[in-house]
């Protein structure tokens, strides 16, 4: 059973004036803007069967170095993400994994992603969670990144598997839709479709097996068309 703990260290408060420490791979941590304290608050994270098989990280199962805003403050250091329970996970220098209280985290960027933490926001087409965030214009275009656990016996050397699902959402007039795939995106932005189309086919935007690149420029080429008006 996970413990919830606020982890305090001592030599924190004596590097605050450098702006860095260290974790327990000897890698800093720098202290962007603010008082680690409010970083540091969590529960310890406990990972899953290890005959699962791949991991339930986003991109890469080793830390890597990235920022986090969390209580309006901002801190440079490595960290996982964790897309099957939605968890930003952190190491300390005692040697846990900690699992960060999503709800005071309010944005945070590595692996040259951006994720920002949309909260009660049911009303307007979201889930409250992390979101890639792919385009910020007035066509908003997000991403919600999720691993399932697949429990499979007749899986090789194991009996189950991480499974990765990613969907979009487009925000117009104040709500977002899903889209699924290019002909969902189309019928969403309906009034400049031909025109999408067409653009879609002169810059021969590759819809499989990433669809990222391609809804940014279709969202992107979407408000310059109205902003041409």
């Amino acid at each position: 059973m996970r413990s919830t703990f606020l982890i305090l260290f001592y030599f924190l408060f004596h590097t605050i004036a450098r702006g860095q420490t260290a974790d327990s791979t000897g890698k800093q941590i720098v202290l962007v803007n603010g008082n680690p304290e409010r970083l540091y608050s969590g529960i310890e994270y406990i990972g899953y069967d290890r005959r699962l098989k791949v991991h339930p990280f986003f991109e890469s199962d080793t830390m890597q170095n990235g920022a986090i805003q969390a209580n309006g403050q901002v801190f440079a250091l490595p960290m996982l993400y964790d897309i099957v329970r939605d968890e930003v996970v952190l190491a300390h220098p005692t040697g846990y994994r900690m699992a960060l209280f999503s709800d005071r985290i309010q944005s945070f960027s590595f692996l040259n992603h951006t994720f920002v933490r949309m909260a009660d926001s049911t009303k307007h087409g979201l889930p409250t969670g992390f979101y890639d965030l792919l385009y910020n214009g007035p066509t908003q275009l997000v991403a919600r990144h999720k691993k399932e656990i697949l429990i499979n016996p007749s899986v090789s050397g194991g009996y189950g598997v991480f499974d990765p699902k990613t969907t979009y959402y487009i925000k117009k007039s104040g709500q977002f839709y899903v889209v699924k795939n290019k002909r969902a995106l189309f019928n969403l932005l309906e009034d400049r479709k031909k025109q999408l189309a067409a653009f879609a086919r002169k810059e021969r935007l590759q819809f499989k097996p990433n669809m990222d690149d391609a809804f940014m420029k279709l969202a992107k080429a979407y408000d310059e068309l109205n902003q041409s008006l």
